[in-house]
This record gives structure tokens, C-alpha cells and sequence, in this order.
């Protein structure tokens, strides 16, 4: 007679089998999807959300080809899967930005499931809800101290997709009953790892015999929510882009606006707007939840009484220093100037005071008493992102009177200027020394490279004219003629 194996035995001998390739049906990476695999993917914009589903039964082992043998992935351990994201294209129907499945077994009379996750995109606030489906025709109860994560190398050689090289993070698991709850803070780009448990059956088809007789099914299902950042894996939102000051009488009115999707090294796009001079931003990475901006403006035109403005329009808030300490404003020199200095603008603004975050962190303001031709101003502040994972929108006014003055009102719409360029291109970025000596008032930390790109627009020097067209010509009484043109120019950040 038999020695019954005790409940902590079963449960070693359930963990081995996890991992171990004794049988056939786990000998090869599994065939996580079949002809009639329905797709998982049911991710709406950033809000991420897939769904697996498999029917665990050794009635799917079939000579489904009728060469008169049963080939590897006819055994019922590769059959079965109704719902799963793929990562490869075998079945285009399930492929998707990552890999989510049910990978199951028998071990003995007990249960084995294997639950392979690997993501395209960082992937924020992660759960993954496991649980028997409520049409599973037999019941079954998890056993609680069977989970493990298993590693990225078990991950390739179960799911054979070897595209993802991080190995993604053990999560937060949560066990009870017929249900896992796994949760992680941040799933990187590029990361996979496959988790493992065991269970055991608690009703039959027909009580006399065991939970792998073809006569029993077991439905499990899984569902993975999170939230793609804006730029990666979802398409950036802008907000309306606001109606720049009216230019009046001996005025120089210039705009701007920066783009920065959270998952990137640095700005990916500049617009300005106006001539004579430009206005925008710098940016880096400085930590998970903030990034540092430099906030710049620059004139070829004597001006006086200058405001600058910098709205955060989205994704994130402006930090004011803790006083006594005060933000740092830099003209006339070569450090903490990006390429401003190095494209001409040498000349030193005076009566310059002090920048004025608001209240709320969503506007900042300086003044400025004389700006001479050729002269710029750049300073250093922390943006606090609002965890909306938007991509950081900052628009930037820059209004000043040009001194000795004696040309009629011009219109009210200034000119506009952008140039476009792909997100993925690389370019060399000569001001990107910035990085290793910050402007006074600025702080930096080691941060990932940012993306390589050619001479910032941003610094006076464009990349590409996209286009330029006259916009209007219009006859003013008693002012003469007024030219309205429109031209774009955005430059990658």
C-alpha cells in the first residue's frame, strides 16, 4: 500500500514541476495561441487592459492535422487558449504590444498554470486579476504558497519571444481562494518575466475519477489593467493652443511651445511663433516624477519693459524654490545659456527681477527693464509631474517695446514658425553640454541619455523651413500697407 504524500511534499513537488520540462507537453515553449484564439487586447487609448482566458482539459489532446500521430502542439498543454495577447505574429488576430496567456498542465492530479507577461511599452499602476472563470464546468482552489516568479530566462524558454531583455520585477501577489491579485508600480519597456502556481481540484465530471480525465474542463482567466504614458504606447494629446498677446503699436510679441512626453530623455519638439527673437524651453530627466526645464527667451531688437510668461499647460506644475533661496537668471554668458550664447546672443539684459512662480505652479513670470539687440535670458526650473502620465505642454509669451520706435501698428497676428521632425530621429545635439554644467538655479541628477538631436532652433539656428506663405495682405487706413505672413519651423528637443 502507497504512503500518501503529505500536503508541504505535494507542494514542493507541484514548484519542481513548474520549472521542469519532464513530459512532452513541457518539453518545447508552449503554443500560446491556437487557430481559434480569440484576441485579448482590449486597450482603449493609454488605458491599458488584456484579457487570457484557457480551458485547462486533457480532452484537447487530438490528432488535429490526421497524420495518425499526436504532434507536440496537439497535446492538450498547447490547446486550449481562447483568449491571449501575442507578442509574435503567428496568429495576427491576438498580436499585440506584449505577450499575456495562460500557459497550463497537469501535475499528477493537480493543476499547473504558467502566466507569461512581457510588455512593448512602460506600462504605470499595473494589477493582474486571476481567477476561475465563472464557466469553468469544474472548480478548483489555489494553493496559496505555490506562487513564484520564475525569471526572464524561464520566460524565453517558455515562451521562446527573446525581444524582451529586462527582466520585469516580482510583483505585490495577493492569494485567496480561486483567485491572485499581482501588482506592480511600474512595468519597464522591454520587460518580461513569467510567474508560476499550482491547483487543486475541488469537483469532477464524474467523482470516480481524476482531474485530468478528458471528461473534466478547467476555465481560468486573467485581466491586466494599467495606463500607458502619452508618447508610448498612446497617441500625445495637446491642449487648444491659446491665442498669443495682440502685438500693438512699437511691440514685439513672441510664443512658444514645448513638448515633453513623460517617457522621454528630453524635449521632442519646439513651435515658436513672432519674429525678431524666439522664446522656449530646454529639458531633461531629473527624477521618475519631476524633469528639469530651462526657460529661455532671446531678441534681435533693442527692447524695453519686457514680460515673459510660461504657462504649464499640461501634465505637470511648476515648483517654486523654499525661500530664502531665489531662481537664478542668466544673460551674457556662455554657461547656462544652452547655444543661445554661442549663436550670437552675447549682448546682457539689465533690470532684471526676480521670477514669480504662481500659487497653483501653473504660471511663471519675469520682467525684464532692457533687453538690447542680440542679448537672451535662460533660467532653471523643476517641473513636478501630476501623474497624469500627459506629456508636459509649457507655453511660453515673451512681450517687449522696441525702443525708437517709428513703425505703424502692425497686425495682431504674429508670425509662426515650426519645423517638424520624427521622434525617433537621431541628431547630434551640440548643447547638449548642458547636462553636465546647469545653469545657477538648476539641479540635475543622472538621468537617462536623451534623445540625440541636430542644432536647437530653440539656440537661433532652425533645422528645416516646412513651409512659408504669405497669409493676407491687408490695406490699414491711414497706417499703410500691412503684411501678415505665417511660416512653421518645430525642432526636435
Amino acid at each position: 500500500m502507497s504512503t500518501p504524500i503529505g500536503t508541504r511534499a505535494l507542494r514542493v513537488l507541484l514548484a519542481v514541476a513548474l520549472t521542469c520540462v519532464g513530459a512532452v507537453a513541457l518539453a518545447v515553449p508552449a503554443r500560446a495561441t491556437n487557430s481559434y484564439t480569440q484576441p485579448g487586447n482590449r486597450t482603449q487609448a493609454c488605458a491599458v487592459d488584456w484579457y487570457a482566458k484557457t480551458d485547462l482539459s486533457s480532452s484537447y489532446t487530438k490528432d488535429y492535422d490526421g497524420n495518425g500521430t499526436i504532434d507536440v502542439g496537439e497535446v492538450y498543454s498547447n490547446q486550449g487558449y481562447l483568449y491571449a495577447v501575442s507578442s509574435t505574429n503567428t496568429y495576427p488576430t491576438v498580436h499585440g504590444p506584449g505577450a499575456f496567456d495562460i500557459q497550463h498542465f497537469f501535475v499528477g492530479t493537480s493543476m499547473g498554470f504558467r502566466i507569461p507577461i512581457a510588455t512593448d511599452y512602460t506600462m504605470y499602476g499595473v494589477k493582474v486579476v486571476v481567477n476561475m472563470a465563472s464557466d469553468s464546468p469544474q472548480t478548483f482552489q489555489i494553493n496559496d504558497t505555490s506562487f513564484s516568479t520564475m525569471g526572464l530566462a524561464a520566460y524565453q524558454r517558455f515562451d521562446g519571444d527573446p525581444k524582451y531583455t529586462v527582466e520585469a520585477p516580482t510583483p505585490k501577489v495577493t492569494i485567496s481562494g480561486t483567485e491572485i491579485t499581482l501588482e506592480w508600480a511600474v512595468l519597464p519597456a522591454g520587460s518580461a518575466n513569467i510567474y508560476g502556481f499550482s491547483a487543486t481540484a475541488t469537483s469532477f465530471a464524474d467523482p470516480t475519477t481524476r482531474a485530468d480525465d478528458p471528461a473534466n474542463h478547467y476555465i481560468i482567466q486573467a485581466e491586466l489593467t494599467g495606463r500607458y504614458a502619452e508618447g508610448a504606447g498612446c497617441e500625445p494629446t495637446v491642449p487648444p493652443l491659446p491665442t498669443p498677446p495682440t502685438e500693438q503699436r512699437c511691440q514685439q510679441v513672441l510664443a512658444g511651445r514645448s513638448l515633453f512626453p513623460v517617457p522621454a530623455g528630453d524635449l521632442t519638439a519646439r513651435d515658436k511663433y513672432g519674429d525678431g527673437g524666439e522664446t522656449n524651453a530646454d529639458g531633461w530627466v531629473t527624477s521618475t516624477t519631476t524633469r528639469g526645464i530651462r526657460l529661455y527667451g532671446a531678441t534681435d531688437n533693442d527692447l524695453t519693459n519686457v514680460t515673459f510668461t510660461a504657462v504649464a499647460a499640461q501634465g505637470f506644475t511648476f515648483v517654486a524654490p523654499v525661500a530664502p533661496a531665489t531662481i537664478t537668471v542668466v544673460t551674457g554668458s556662455p554657461s547656462g545659456m544652452g547655444q543661445l550664447y554661442s549663436n550670437g546672443y552675447t549682448a546682457t539684459a539689465t533690470g532684471i527681477g526676480d521670477v514669480v512662480v504662481s500659487p497653483d505652479g501653473k504660471t511663471v513670470t519675469l520682467t525684464i527693464a532692457n533687453m538690447p539687440a542680440k542679448s537672451a535670458f535662460a533660467f532653471g526650473i523643476t517641473a513636478q509631474l501630476d501623474g497624469s502620465l500627459k506629456q508636459l505642454v509649457i507655453d511660453e509669451t515673451m512681450v517687449g517695446t522696441l525702443t525708437n520706435c517709428s513703425i505703424p501698428t502692425k497686425s495682431a497676428t504674429p508670425t509662426k514658425t515650426r519645423t517638424t521632425v520624427k521622434p525617433t530621429e537621431h541628431e547630434t545635439r551640440p548643447e547638449e553640454t548642458r547636462h553636465d554644467e546647469p545653469g545657477p538655479g538648476e539641479t540635475t541628477t543622472t538621468a537617462p541619455a536623451a534623445p540625440a538631436r541636430g542644432t536647437l532652433a530653440a539656440t537661433g539656428s532652425d533645422v528645416s523651413l516646412v513651409g512659408v506663405g504669405i497669409a493676407g495682405v491687408v490695406l490699414a487706413s491711414g497706417v499703410g500697407l500691412i503684411l501678415v505672413t505665417q511660416k512653421r519651423r518645430r525642432t526636435r528637443g
